[in-house]
């Protein structure tokens, strides 16, 4: 393998960020587990930097996208 193709960022959901923006529009914790029927210790896990299983993630960025008015490209990504 080249040198060139040695590195490759991986880019990924950034979930802390995900759910800061969730509640700085105002909806707390609480009330996002509820909605995405999880419990809030496992939204503490995530915003410390847990991944969520795929559907529990597709439905917290379902939220996320619908609370903050975007797509789901334009969700919040990081590198890591």
């Amino acid at each position: 393998m080249s040198a060139r193709h040695s590195f490759r960022l991986r880019y990924r959901t950034d979930w802390f960020r995900v759910l800061v923006d969730l509640q700085y529009a105002g909806w707390p914790h609480s009330r996002v587990a509820a909605l995405i029927d999880v419990p809030v210790g496992t939204l503490r896990g995530w915003k410390a930097g847990s991944e969520p299983a795929h559907d529990d993630g597709q439905r917290l960025l379902e939220l996320w996208c619908e609370v903050m008015g975007r797509e789901m490209r334009e969700r919040p990504m990081t590198t890591g």
